[in-house]
């Protein structure tokens, strides 16, 4: 397969999971308020960094769960991106080639790198927006095999 199509295939299946109409019930149901509380007792950890000037782009957001977080904690500006947007919270965007400008974000939080079909690619954009002196927060799956994209070399 060409890198063309085994991309456009990623970005295929990738959408079809985020639009997946169970899973979106479940997220922003039952799940809704349990994800948020969950998200911010992690980006508590980093209260001292974490002010309300900082600028904070969350990677593949699905419906903004951790937007919501971020917002909660006193953030202002923080934008969620994810292949599928969800107003208000998620814009569209590609975690491949980031549509910001360099040294854009203080700090950045993403717990799908495991989802991406090029991890290199995604942290090379993740450095490129993310300040100097800024926070890239990673959080890592390990074990769980969810798709065919799935990759666990650390």
């Amino acid at each position: 397969m060409k890198k063309d199509d085994a991309y456009k295939a990623y970005i295929k299946k990738q959408s079809e999971k985020t639009l997946n109409p169970e899973k979106r019930k479940k997220w922003l149901g039952e799940e809704w308020r349990l994800k948020i509380d969950g998200f911010k007792k992690e980006f508590e950890k980093f209260n001292e960094f974490l002010r309300e000037d900082k600028k904070c782009l969350c990677l593949g957001a699905r419906t903004g769960q951790e937007v919501v977080a971020l917002n909660e904690l006193g953030l202002k500006d923080v934008v969620g991106i994810d292949i599928v947007p969800h107003d208000p919270y998620v814009i569209k965007g590609d975690i491949h080639s980031l549509e910001f400008n360099d040294n854009s974000f203080d700090f950045i939080y993403t717990n799908i790198i495991d989802h991406s079909i090029d991890p290199k690619k995604m942290i090379s954009e993740v450095e490129r927006v993310l300040k100097v002196n800024g926070l890239f927060f990673l959080q890592i799956q390990l074990g769980l095999n969810q798709d065919e994209y799935t990759v666990f070399e650390v």
